[in-house]
């Protein structure tokens, strides 16, 4: 079974509907999903340095012990999605990137992918056990 980190905004409704997709699918089919929503440091108070420091190392750990990374970018550009992706790509864990957003994609992002997938429905077709390079052909910034 491959082992997933999460990256998502978790922010808003249509930022929870799409992660929330995103757990129930990756686990439906077999995979083992670390989301850092679901794991919250609840017990520490939010914002707090302790608070901060248990979250950045459980986030970074995972990250680590991940097989590979499915990402979601929609139109706000989460700092810690794009901070998680840069990370995995420097210590060498695919990332899949399902692109919800309506913007042109950065280069330092599109050029640290392995697959990029344009809506779910090419996330729903594309096999992620095989993890085969499918490029980002769009325009840049």
């Amino acid at each position: 079974m491959s082992k997933i980190y999460l990256a998502s905004g978790f922010f808003d409704d249509f930022q929870n509907k799409h992660v929330t997709s995103a757990e129930d699918y990756l686990r439906s089919k077999g995979f083992e999903v670390f989301s850092p929503r679901e794991h919250q440091n609840e017990q520490l108070e939010f914002g707090s340095k302790e608070w901060r420091q248990a979250t950045f190392d459980n986030d970074v750990n995972h990250i680590v012990w991940c097989d590979f990374v499915f990402a979601i970018l929609d139109d706000k550009m989460d700092e810690g999605v794009l901070w998680e992706i840069g990370y995995a790509h420097a210590i060498g864990r695919p990332v899949v990137l399902l692109d919800l957003s309506n913007r042109v994609i950065n280069l330092m992002v599109s050029d640290s992918i392995t697959a990029y997938l344009e809506d779910w429905d090419d996330a729903y077709s594309y096999d992620l056990k095989t993890l085969r390079h499918k490029p980002y052909t769009g325009e840049v910034i």
